[in-house]
């Protein structure tokens, strides 16, 4: 079963840097790695990310075989998502 994440990206030919959201389905066994990603904190302040966001949100970095993306939730809440999938696998 895959796992549902929200991903965070750059907009194609935006002037500035602006981020858009989109849902993602990654299979959790493609996972090697989930760190903090400190910057689009930064980013949530300058108002580059969408509007609504609540401003206590975390953000992820998370290495799915050979690439990397960035996806909202700390890594703690990024790892029980997939643990919650994995299990689910065995049901």
């Amino acid at each position: 079963m895959l796992a549902k994440l929200t991903e965070i990206y750059a907009l194609p030919m935006q002037t500035g840097r602006s981020f858009g959201l989109r849902e993602i389905f990654i299979n959790p066994k493609s996972v090697s790695m989930i760190r903090s990603e400190p910057s689009m904190k930064r980013h949530l302040s300058e108002g580059s990310l969408p509007s609504g966001l609540d401003d206590r949100i975390e953000f992820s970095r998370i290495s799915v075989d050979s690439s990397q993306i960035v996806v909202v939730g700390s890594p703690f809440v990024v790892e029980q998502t997939l643990k919650e999938t994995r299990h689910l696998l065995k049901g």
